[in-house]
């Protein structure tokens, strides 16, 4: 019986040994080098205000956005739409209608995501619905903040709203 204990001690001893060696760290993306360049190079230049203002037939979004140096956000988002329809025979458009018309504010931060190998904008919505995005980094300079919402998607343009 004391064999039988001690080969068990042995066993789990080394199990636990064994899994403590072969487990994978977690990647720590936060402070890598890759984020500190990246923030070294773009951070002040994302802060700043910005505003994406972009009409079609049917619809018209007007986005803006203030994003300080200490990493939280505000700004307002205005999505609006219309539709065609028939009067009388012929096509008419409606009055504009508003899909979201609201204030929104939360946190935002520079990341280098080591698994998808792309530099991204962390937005952490706070406002009326709270939600997480990723945005991935395109490029910036003193005028246009570029981004997209899905890796190789429309390229969305901000420009500077001094």
């Amino acid at each position: 019986m004391k064999k039988l204990a001690l080969f068990c001690l042995l066993i789990l001893s080394l199990l636990m040994v064994a899994c403590d060696h072969d487990a994978v760290q977690p990647v720590d993306d936060e402070n890598s080098q890759e984020t500190a360049l990246f923030r070294e190079q773009c951070q002040s230049l994302v802060s700043g205000r910005w505003i994406l203002d972009d009409s079609a037939a049917l619809a018209h979004i007007k986005l803006q956005y203030c994003f300080t140096p200490d990493g939280s956000f505000n700004g307002h988002a205005l999505i609006m739409k219309r539709d065609s329809v028939s009067v009388g025979g012929k096509k008419v458009v409606t009055d504009w209608e508003s899909v979201i018309n609201n204030d929104i504010y939360g946190r935002w931060n520079l990341l280098y995501d080591s698994k998808l190998k792309e530099r991204v904008v962390i937005m952490q919505y706070a406002s009326t619905v709270k939600f997480h995005s990723n945005l991935f980094f395109e490029s910036v300079n003193d005028s246009i903040l570029k981004v997209s919402v899905s890796l190789g998607g429309t390229i969305i343009k901000m420009r500077r709203d001094n």
